[in-house]
């Protein structure tokens, strides 16, 4: 297999696709001169790391005729998430955002959500267009004779409902300790996806998992394989899951295949080959498989058809990616393989260039030092006393 790697940089905008009755999981409105390079673009990224599927304005959309593809966004889309800021109602585009929200919960027979930040403004100003939002609806106001359907009024009704609901309000706190309550209250109201076991506490899995999607780059519609190489028990498995955890709802089939190495020795192949197409198929498939060859010819029908996320966990034989993705011509456009192995040259012989292989290295000091307390005294953060002892014993 040879891996294609068109695009360099990472993206952080996920697939757009239909997840049941929305396309997207969140819908976030800002301003974006306020909020788009810090809490906003923070707030994206952590829900992205989350397999969280948000619709981000990455791009100025309000453009000539797009504002209608951003309103439809909007009715496709679980939970809706306004950011008000200081001058978020200088914009007649985020105030039609917002009235489009309203809209969608009241009319649009979705079961939408509306989830609202105050984050530089108070509450009773969004409701009643006072403080930063007052000379904003003055000039619109000034401008209302030309809108024969009433639209500041529309605005304002909008503005009255959504600064009335509990939402999230940053005064002088922590911004990434805010994002990540939002986060947390967003996956309450999304559906629970079967996630697989990461452990109870992994140490250094955060920038892990962010190397691993900026690699990934999940926009890109090329076919993409992804080698995870490192020594036993490093944390290849826990990485793999973390990843697949956030990111597989982004795809229309997923499977997760693991310890490759030792299943293939006690089930043989041919019953890892009805593992992945059980789950491509959602367990809908009912064909009769009875060697590799057909296993084989199986697999490359099914995951032609459809975007497939596939992990295959601790790989050590060739004939192990023969029978389950001896080809990346096989694939559907935007798929993404993730093969975890021991042996490089296992990443080698699948055709991978050195910048598609993620070598996972041992934990930093700090790290070893975090997990060492938390096993040994239930505390995340190391005692200084320790820190003492191993600063001296290193020195000696």
């Amino acid at each position: 297999m040879k891996s294609q790697s068109n695009k360099a940089g990472p993206s952080m905008s996920p697939l757009s696709r239909s997840h049941g009755r929305f396309d997207y999981d969140v819908f976030l409105s800002f301003r974006g001169e306020d909020t788009r390079h810090n809490f906003a673009g923070l707030l994206r990224d952590m829900l992205y790391l989350q397999g969280i599927h948000a619709f981000f304005d990455e791009e100025d959309l309000h453009k000539g005729q797009r504002i209608e593809e951003i309103l439809e966004a909007i009715s496709r889309s679980k939970v809706l998430v306004p950011i008000f800021s200081q001058r978020y109602a200088e914009s007649k585009w985020c105030l039609r955002e917002v009235a489009k929200m309203v809209e969608s919960c009241h009319h649009g027979g979705q079961e939408s959500l509306i989830i609202p930040i105050f984050f530089d403004v108070n509450p009773a100003d969004v409701r009643h267009q006072s403080g930063p939002f007052e000379s904003a609806f003055q000039k619109h106001e000034t401008k209302s004779w030309r809108n024969i359907f009433g639209e500041v009024d529309e605005w304002k009704n909008a503005l009255l409902y959504v600064g009335g609901i509990s939402g999230f309000h940053l005064k002088n706190g922590n911004q990434r300790e805010l994002i990540k309550s939002i986060v947390a209250e967003i996956q309450k109201v999304l559906p629970a996806d079967r996630l697989l076991d990461e452990g109870e506490y992994i140490v250094g899995l955060e920038h892990r998992v962010k190397e691993m999607m900026k690699r990934l780059d999940f926009e890109a519609k090329d076919v993409r394989i992804i080698g995870v190489h490192g020594i036993g028990g490093i944390g290849k498995t826990t990485l793999a899951k973390a990843v697949y955890n956030r990111s597989h709802r982004f795809f229309e089939a997923s499977s997760f295949i693991e310890n490759v190495r030792e299943e293939s020795k006690s089930k043989g192949l041919v019953q890892l080959q009805k593992h992945l197409i059980q789950d491509i198929s959602k367990g809908k498939h009912r064909k009769r498989i009875s060697n590799i060859s057909q296993g084989t010819q199986m697999i490359m029908q099914m995951v032609g058809s459809k975007s497939i996320l596939l992990v295959l966990d601790d790989v050590n034989e060739q004939e192990q990616l023969d029978a389950l993705a001896r080809k990346i011509s096989w694939f559907h456009s935007g798929s993404r393989i993730i093969i975890t192995t021991r042996q490089v040259k296992i990443l080698k012989l699948a055709g991978l260039p050195a910048e598609a292989v993620y070598m996972v290295e041992e934990l930093r000091e700090e790290e070893s030092l975090q997990l060492f307390n938390y096993h040994a005294c239930g505390d995340e953060q190391p005692k200084q006393e320790y820190t003492k002892i191993i600063q001296g014993s290193r020195i000696n």
